[in-house]
């Protein structure tokens, strides 16, 4: 058995240390404190045989003595909880899953959604204490991000940031932002976050509703991420794979704040949705990526989100035009939106520094470096120039078999992402302005003007801010049938 606890304090959270093993041989051990041997009410009891149905209909080949020993083993953990703690059930032969026990449900993991170098995003079934019928209270299916890091002097710095900024923002921004009220620590020596949980699927999984649903909860990330700067902190990893989109709102979560944005650095983030400009000029750009070696500021969450913009109106359209009646081009025209990848080539499987530096220039910070490995070579991925994306998109729009209004929206929304894409880091809108700018694609014609106007004075870029939006271009908004100046 494993199993160590340590209800001492750390800041103002609680610290957690613990692991169970759900092997046989525990189970075999003396029964627990909340065995009849202790003279648990008869209520306890009635609700564990429900708690112990849900659980079998949750996991069918675990039989009902098993359920029920198993749920002592919850019931024993919970006791010794408090309402901002979680207790891990580590998963073995004879039950094959984990288990996080908080004071008021405890979750099945079921599988991952998402993994990354220092944690993983896990899902399945949270089950409420309770003694609701087990037939009308099914579980809920919800994801909650685990993060793994070496213990350091402190304990969950991630925590301590994160519940920072949400005690200094809106409630519309904090429902935005997950919460890490849940720690633990286990006895491997690694200290442990656990995201609080939430119903909803990464944006890469989601199908939006509509092109509104798509810019509504884009500018709501956005929001969020104002909430992150206005606080001094950077996410430094935002994309699809850390934003869940729940029914009424995302949630950005796996943050890797830093608070000091005015120096060069190891940078950190996965290298699709990095900032090329961060890491130098053209020619040296790869080469600095490679060394992981730049600068990174709220710029960069900003230019990140452009991707993400790009990549989810690429990805909704796909899902929402037809395969029949002549529109597969449009399908594989989407599909040249991707980038594309140059892969080392000799025995090292390594570029050299003169290889670099020519993608580099050639590129004009389009490209990307992904680091090799001892089972794969470097590579580099190029994205498509912005005019090709353009071109590309409004050709899709002006055939798609899809409403004009939103054409229209979509239209918009891609010209923004790509010019916070073409922006100088110096000069790329804030993410308070991006979300006002979002609002207003959303909104009538006048005030999306108005706004344009506001934000071209700030940028001092009114005429391109003005094309965007199709104030001096109509066509884009009235009707996809000719094209664009901007085409």
């Amino acid at each position: 058995m494993s199993y160590e606890l340590d209800l001492s304090c750390s800041g103002n959270f609680p610290l957690y240390r613990g692991c169970l093993d759900l092997s046989e041989e525990l189970l075999e051990l003396p029964p627990s404190p909340l065995s009849e041997e202790d003279s648990v009410d008869e209520q306890i009891l009635d609700q564990n045989e429900v708690l112990a149905q849900k659980l079998m209909a949750q996991c069918p080949e675990v039989g009902i003595e098993h359920a029920s020993q198993i749920l002592e083993k919850i019931q024993s953990a919970r006791a010794l909880l408090s309402s901002s703690e979680t207790f891990m059930l580590q998963a073995s032969p004879s039950f094959p899953y984990d288990i996080y026990v908080n004071g008021d449900f405890f979750q099945i993991i079921r599988g991952k959604v998402g993994e990354g170098t220092f944690g993983e995003v896990r899902n399945g079934p949270i089950i409420s204490f309770g003694d609701a019928d087990p037939i009308s209270d099914q579980p809920t299916d919800m994801v909650r991000k685990v993060n793994i890091r070496p213990n350091g002097p402190g304990f969950s710095p991630v925590k301590r940031c994160v519940d920072h900024i949400r005690g200094n923002v809106s409630p519309k921004k904090q429902r935005s932002i997950a919460s890490y009220t849940h720690t633990s620590r286990l006895t491997s020596g690694h200290a442990t976050a656990i995201m609080d949980h939430y119903q909803g699927r990464h944006l890469v999984d989601t199908k939006f509703k509509s092109a509104r649903d798509l810019i509504h909860k884009l500018g709501l990330l956005a929001n969020a991420l104002e909430g992150y700067h206005a606080n001094g902190f950077i996410h430094r990893d935002v994309k699809e794979a850390n934003i869940l989109n729940t029914e009424n709102f995302p949630v950005l979560i796996d943050p890797d704040l830093i608070s000091d944005p005015n120096k060069v650095r190891w940078t950190h983030g996965t290298p699709e949705y990095l900032d090329p400009r961060a890491f130098g000029s053209p020619e040296q750009s790869l080469i600095n990526q490679r060394l992981r070696v730049g600068q990174q500021n709220s710029s960069g969450d900003i230019y990140a989100f452009s991707i993400v913009g790009l990549n989810c109106v690429r990805r909704y359209l796909n899902k929402n035009i037809s395969h029949r009646q002549g529109q597969n081009e449009l399908h594989k025209v989407l599909e040249m939106l991707r980038p594309t990848y140059v892969e080392a080539s000799g025995r090292t499987g390594k570029f050299s520094d003169d290889e670099l530096r020519v993608y580099g220039t050639e590129c004009n910070h389009r490209a990307f470096f992904w680091p090799g490995s001892s089972t794969q070579r470097e590579r580099i991925g190029v994205y498509p120039q912005d005019g090709f994306y353009r071109n590309a998109f409004h050709a899709v729009l002006s055939s798609a078999r899809i409403p004009d209004s939103e054409k229209r929206l979509l239209w918009d929304f891609v010209n923004l992402c790509l010019e916070l894409k073409a922006q100088p880091a110096d000069q790329r809108y804030s993410a308070a302005q991006i979300y006002e700018i979002s609002q207003n694609i959303l909104g009538s014609e006048a005030i999306a003007t108005k706004e344009a106007n506001s934000v071209a004075h700030l940028s001092g870029n009114k005429r391109r801010r003005q094309d965007f939006l199709g104030l001096e271009n109509k066509s884009p908004r009235t009707s996809f049938s000719g094209q664009s100046k901007r085409s």
